[in-house]
């Protein structure tokens, strides 16, 4: 990861990882992924460009960390993820990525350790 993209996602990242870290640094429980989606829309809309530049240009979701969590868990959010037939193609066409397919199992594994790794650095959530 290199350049501007890549900046961006450390920056984000950042800001990310302390929203995160607030409540803990207060004694309250860890914060879940959907905790930290962006309310702003416009906010949701960088963080899914930013992404999909990055796909793109050939990161990998462990590339991209925090960000690529959000993302994922705003659009689960927002379909019927039970529904593992039309969640992988209807994410498919929300990452509008042409390097990164998530109805791949490779990528649907990728997607996976993302959130494993989320989870073991945010203490569970």
């Amino acid at each position: 990861m290199s350049g501007l993209p890549a900046d961006s996602v450390r920056r984000r990242n950042a800001e990310i990882a302390r929203a995160l870290a607030a409540p803990r640094a207060a004694g309250e429980p860890p914060l879940a992924a959907i905790e930290v989606v962006p309310e702003d829309a416009g906010q949701r809309a960088e963080d899914l460009q930013l992404v999909r530049a990055m796909l793109d240009g050939g990161a990998a979701p462990a590339d991209l960390g925090d960000v690529f969590v959000l993302v994922v868990t705003n659009f689960a959010y927002e379909v019927d993820w039970k529904d593992q037939f039309s969640f992988w193609p209807e994410m498919h066409k929300s990452l509008r990525s042409r390097a990164f397919d998530p109805r791949g199992e490779a990528e649907k594994l990728a997607v996976r350790a993302a959130f494993e790794r989320f989870s073991e650095r945010r203490s569970g959530v």
